[in-house]
């Protein structure tokens, strides 16, 4: 074996293999190719690889950047790595196992290989690969995804056990998710001037190659320019702790932002009034993993996605939750996450994020009692729920939201009060825990009853009334707001009436399912709704609208009635809509113009189709040639042909037009003699589609 070894090193090292100039040539003489462990010739095949190879790439996955070339040649492609974004090392191999037990370097190879293709023609080399499909990039691209990575970024897909490369390549990169933890599609898309919502970031990767994250230098320089216009540097120099603000007491704005972007993030200070990073950071907890700066990932994301940042409607600025807290403060929130619970009806029940930060603070001191618009419309003061709250403070507040509707007199009479003492904020302070009312037709204890978790608010009962009617936009001027809560037993009566009237058409699974708080209520979901639910603009079906309806019709409402009582009692015998898809039918849909389908592509062999859509036919001219228009005029990036089988359709003009379309060659056209797919027609189908892939829609 030594002696052969020293034949083969002689051999190699021969004066006619090194004849000439050309790397390539030399390497993929007639002896074929060296392996790419014989010093001798390395030398060579560094210079044939080094015009093909992308450094940036190389830099980018494997983290060498220091002679990659080398490296790739002498154990780079037998560690797996691979020399460009569009060639796969461990593939290539695979359809050639003899290279690796020769110890051919694979890329090597496929240039040798098109070099002496080229020459055999008599052309110019051109591209050293040949240009991809869009097949092979999908191909090229799935290698790139980490999926151990991308599922430990996304818990909701861990959670449903789906493959997390299928779901990147399918719909991941449309949400902008991270394939992997080498290629930054933030930067990525925002330097290469395309958008993930129409681009898959990876197969643009795959085409273009080069560097998938910016150097650090570049990377910051970027982050400033993003940011510069959204950055509020007294905000963020407020909320700096003592030894930061100190340290940066002269620094300009500009040194803020740059302090900001160069790690001040990590403290998750917030950068503006109307962005708080920790609730940011939670509210991607259960499906998407924020690993860098969340406010740079908000604003980049609004821009990729066509949107201002801080601008599109009804953006919720929720703060962070201690979860903790939040979850031994309200045992009913159970197993579902504090910040999810928060952000979907917490907020909406006047509930605290956490200790000290008060949302009916917030509320009132933003928005004030007489808000141009209904706070649950205009939610721009929700940010300032994260900011903490002075205890008399909030009481203060409490206090200028109940005095118009207290009755002093009762107040003081029915509890010993004494002249000097303040009624108002006795009751909200402790006096509603005592069981003491504020007015004779409030009756406290019913209406904590009838509202799951206020209680755990610490809110009195008729701050939480006025307030959720603050919420809402009803008027609770001084004369106009009734409590609607009088002596318990006549409310009672009142809710039994409604709950009759209500229950044949309220679908309690529907409303159960849509708010988890209510399925364990007393009474069970129809008794929530009933005296809870329906006046806190919860739906109580699918086909009814609360908004809409009251948007709708809201005029023709009773003193005190709600909408949906207002439907059952009177609007579905008036005929009203229920909700806005309640519009009755569409009209029937009717068939192209003859000069429609004039400049339509002629269909293309089946053989060649990568995929075939296959449409069945029996009856219906107007869907029919309305959906065949549809395929065969839409922009598809998929080779495709269509296949129409007319299942024998009762509608000789139908026929006679599928078989006048197939003429023209817009598709093609097997006619079944029975009323119903017989195994002739499908034999004939698979016969004519055996060389194509399993059909699917075109993409």
């Amino acid at each position: 074996m030594k002696k052969l070894h020293g034949l083969y090193r002689s051999w190699a090292s021969a004066g006619l293999i090194r004849a000439g100039s050309n790397a390539v040539a030399i390497l993929a003489g007639p002896r074929g190719l060296l392996p790419a462990n014989d010093i001798t010739s390395a030398a060579d095949q560094i210079a044939a690889l080094a015009p093909f190879f992308d450094a940036g790439f190389y830099a980018s996955w494997y983290g060498i950047t220091a002679d990659p070339v080398r490296d790739y040649l002498v154990q780079g492609w037998r560690a797996g790595r691979d020399p460009r974004a569009d060639f796969a090392s461990a593939d290539y191999l695979a359809a050639r196992p003899y290279l690796a037990r020769a110890g051919i370097n694979p890329f090597l190879h496929a240039l040798a290989r098109r070099r002496r293709r080229g020459d055999r023609s008599g052309q110019a080399a051109g591209h050293p690969l040949p240009p991809r499909d869009t097949a092979e990039v999908e191909r090229l691209a799935r290698r790139l995804v980490d999926g151990p990575f991308y599922r430990a970024g996304n818990p909701d897909l861990a959670e449903a056990g789906v493959d997390p490369v299928d779901h990147y390549m399918a719909s991941g990169w449309r949400e902008g998710r991270e394939p992997a933890p080498q290629f930054d599609v933030l930067t990525y898309c925002l330097t290469r001037g395309i958008t993930y919502a129409t681009q898959n970031p990876l197969m643009h990767y795959v085409l273009h190659g080069g560097p998938a994250r910016p150097d650090p230098a570049e990377a910051l320089a970027l982050r400033v320019e993003i940011l510069a216009p959204w950055f509020d540097a007294a905000h963020y120099r407020r909320g700096l702790d003592e030894a930061q603000a100190e340290a940066l007491a002269g620094a300009s704005d500009a040194a803020l932002l740059r302090h900001y972007v160069e790690g001040g993030w990590r403290a998750l200070v917030s950068p503006r009034p109307d962005f708080d990073p920790a609730g940011f950071v939670q509210a991607r907890a259960g499906s998407r993993a924020v690993r860098d700066d969340p406010f740079f990932r908000y604003v980049a994301e609004a821009k990729l996605t066509g949107q201002t940042p801080f601008a599109e409607p009804h953006r919720l600025n929720l703060p962070a939750v201690d979860a903790d807290w939040y979850r031994a403060t309200y045992p009913d929130v159970g197993a579902m996450q504090p910040y999810l619970h928060f952000a979907g009806v917490g907020w909406r029940e006047l509930r605290d994020p956490g200790p000290g930060r008060s949302t009916l603070a917030a509320l009132l001191r933003v928005c004030g009692l007489r808000p141009a618009r209904a706070p649950l419309e205009d939610t721009g003061w929700l940010g300032a729920i994260g900011e903490p709250a002075d205890r008399a403070a909030v009481l203060d507040l409490q206090a200028r939201l109940v005095a118009g509707h207290f009755d002093h007199a009762f107040y003081r009479a029915r509890y010993g009060l004494s002249a000097e003492a303040d009624a108002v904020r006795d009751y909200c302070d402790a006096g509603w825990r005592k069981g003491r009312n504020p007015r004779p037709d409030f009756d406290g204890q019913a209406y904590l009853d009838a509202h799951a978790g206020v209680r755990e608010t610490g809110l009195a009962p008729f701050v939480h009334r006025l307030a959720t009617a603050l919420l809402h936009g009803t008027d609770i001027s001084a004369g106009a707001f009734h409590p609607g809560y009088g002596a318990p037993d006549s409310k009672a009566a009142a809710l039994a009436e409604e709950a009759r009237l209500i229950e044949p058409h309220f679908d309690a699974a529907f409303y159960a399912k849509r708010n988890p708080d209510a399925a364990g209520a007393p009474g069970g979901p129809l008794a929530h709704f009933v005296a809870y639910g329906q006046h806190e603009g919860r739906d109580p079906s699918g086909t009814f609208s609360i908004a809409f309806y009251t948007e709708t019709y809201g005029h023709l409402f009773a003193p005190g009635e709600s909408p949906f009582l207002h439907y059952v009692r009177t609007g579905r015998a008036a005929g009203l809509m229920a909700a806005p898809e309640d519009l009755g039918t569409y009209p029937p849909m009717t068939a192209p113009d003859p000069h429609d389908w004039d400049g339509l592509p002629r269909a293309l062999p089946i053989a060649e189709a990568r995929v075939v859509v296959i449409v069945p036919v029996y009856k219906g001219r107007g869907e029919t040639l309305r959906a065949l228009h549809a395929c065969l005029s839409a922009p598809q990036a998929t080779p495709f042909t269509l296949l129409a089988v007319n299942d024998r359709s009762p509608d000789p003009q139908l026929t006679a037009d599928l078989a006048a379309l197939a003429a023209r060659g817009l598709f093609h056209l097997v006619e079944n003699p029975h009323p119903a797919p017989s195994p002739s027609t499908w034999s004939r189908c698979s016969h004519g589609c055996a060389s194509s892939p399993p059909t699917s829609s075109p993409g």
